[in-house]
């Protein structure tokens, strides 16, 4: 691209400071006076900053004229002036500026009501500011006009070539910038995703050991009955040889009359069946069996649920019942409900609504974790769910410690928490925001300290 100093550009022939005559042309001031008569007084003169009449309306004394002349020749006046002639004829002098510079002077005859003429002097100023302003803009147009129409072909096409020159090292660096933009955003997404999921996992990391005891409970006791079991089928077995070998007895020795040999083995069998308390191991079996598979069912629930919650998201959406995964939530925090922590449901008829599951769940965990965290040891945890003009509504209450009035307000802010160092993100709330407003839902929380704090998550239900 070309270069210019300043000592080569040119003042435009249009570009220039313009004198009072120029901007406020005879015939233009002429017809004010025809048009505007109502407003401006009877008499009434345009002054030039070099104590020029320019423009007179109405009759007036020449010796008024050369009065009002000598004045400005000798003051210059930036202010309003009167000029006293006698005989109670006096002339209004009003400094005419255009773009902070005194072009001119406006001047009224009084004879009578001096503060009426004032009133008419600012109206007729305020017109000739207008006139100038438009008549000034079509100067700089009409010789904006002129030169490029007088500029030349060479120069035309210079500039064209130069032009073409920098469209397109502009779309070369659009189409780079927009190739960076779509980078940036997507590092961002992936960003933002990794970090919801670390919150995730902090939220279930939370848990992890009461699961592990969850977990553990039901596996343990499973263990315990395989291995009881184990030893009632080593029983079971030792009996049914003992039997296995008196039917042998009894068939090969029935024929020959030996009823000795075979009351001898019956009776080794029976001691052998007393022993073991047969009775018992049948009874107990399906006892332990069904502990068994209720402990099994319990560990597939945990993990299932744990999975719903847990487990990356998903790129299609589903439909959702709220309270089943109101319900898998519950699962994965029981270790968390002290002897001292009650929970109600009151769940109301309700459609379902459509998201994806596990960001679902996750604003029910995050929402009663703190429930539970505000609680400690004791209080009641409330969970209501009902259906209110298409949409689903559920709403979450503690009885613990609450919120203050001045942390009500920041608590959906990324990385404020109120909790210890160490203990919070400050995400979770955050979190729980997103993905409402994600699923085209929203959330409100209202808190009094002492009192618990009650959290309302309104999402839209499917239509139809």
């Amino acid at each position: 691209m070309n270069s210019y100093d300043s000592e080569h550009i040119d003042v435009e022939p249009f570009d220039r400071e313009y004198t009072i005559d120029e901007l406020l042309r005879r015939d233009v001031l002429s017809s004010l006076s025809r048009e505007s008569a109502a407003l401006l007084p009877r008499q009434w003169a345009i002054f030039t900053d070099t104590a020029h009449c320019h423009h007179l309306s109405g009759a007036w004394d020449s010796l008024q004229i050369e009065t009002v002349e000598a004045t400005i020749r000798q003051r210059q006046p930036d202010l309003e002036t009167a000029i006293d002639h006698g005989e109670n004829n006096t002339t209004l002098l009003f400094p005419v500026e255009y773009e902070l510079e005194i072009k001119g002077y406006l001047g009224l005859h009084v004879t009578a009501d001096d503060a009426r003429c004032r009133e008419q002097g600012h109206a007729a100023l305020n017109l000739l500011h207008q006139l100038m302003r438009l008549t000034h803009q079509t100067m700089l147009t009409s010789g904006l006009h002129g030169q490029v129409v007088e500029e030349s072909y060479a120069q035309l096409k210079d500039k064209a070539e130069q032009l073409a020159c920098s469209e397109e090292k502009y779309r070369k660096l659009s189409e780079s910038l927009e190739i960076e933009v779509q980078k940036k955003t997507e590092e961002i997404r992936l960003a933002h995703a990794k970090l919801m999921q670390q919150e995730k996992m902090a939220a279930i990391g939370q848990l992890s050991a009461g699961m592990a005891h969850e977990i553990n409970n039901p596996l343990g006791f499973i263990l315990s009955n395989l291995e009881t079991l184990k030893s009632y089928g080593d029983d079971l077995s030792k009996l049914l040889t003992g039997y296995r070998a008196l039917f042998e007895l009894c068939r090969d020795h029935w024929s020959e009359g030996d009823n000795a040999a075979i009351a001898s083995k019956a009776r080794i069998v029976q001691e052998d069946e007393q022993a073991l308390d047969s009775e018992f191991l049948l009874a107990d079996i399906p006892v332990l069996v069904d502990e068994s598979m209720t402990g099994a069912r319990r560990i597939k629930k945990i993990v299932k649920d744990l999975k719903a919650v847990a487990r990356p998201g998903e790129s299609q959406e589903e439909f959702i019942n709220v309270h089943e995964s109101i319900d898998a939530v519950l699962t994965i925090v029981e270790n968390r409900l002290q002897d001292g922590i009650t929970v109600s449901k009151s769940y109301g008829p309700v459609p379902l609504i459509s998201g994806y599951p596990q960001e679902i769940s996750q604003i029910w965990l995050n929402l009663i974790i703190n429930a539970l965290d505000a609680m400690e040891e004791e209080g009641m945890l409330e969970i209501v769910t009902k259906a209110e003009k298409g949409h689903v509504q559920v709403i979450i209450c503690d009885s613990g410690h609450g919120i203050s009035p001045e942390h009500l307000s920041k608590i959906f802010d990324p990385f404020f928490t109120t909790k210890d160092v160490g203990q919070g993100t400050g995400l979770g709330l955050h979190l729980v925001y997103h993905l409402a407003t994600k699923h085209g839902g929203q959330i409100e929380a209202h808190s009094q300290v002492g009192q618990g704090s009650r959290f309302t998550v309104q999402l839209p239900a499917v239509k139809g």
